[in-house]
């Protein structure tokens, strides 16, 4: 067995993982808001859902919790 400590790396991949976690919420919310954006000027929810990969209800949540953080 290796004299490393598997403590430290299992602590730097936790440090990564929460800046991951961070960085994704970061872009949901401004995915969230363009999307707001795109309906205000009249893309249709196909449009959406084709270029989000989400599904209708989901592009109604994401659209609702934008609405809801303005």
């Amino acid at each position: 067995m290796s004299s490393v400590d598997p403590r430290k790396g299992l602590a730097m991949v936790v440090g990564d993982l929460a800046e991951l976690d961070q960085r994704r919420a970061e872009l949901v919310a401004e995915r969230d808001m363009l999307m707001v954006a795109a309906r205000e000027v009249g893309v249709p929810w196909d449009d959406l859902q084709a270029l989000t990969g989400l599904s209708r209800p989901a592009v109604k949540k994401a659209l609702d919790r934008a609405r809801a953080n303005e």
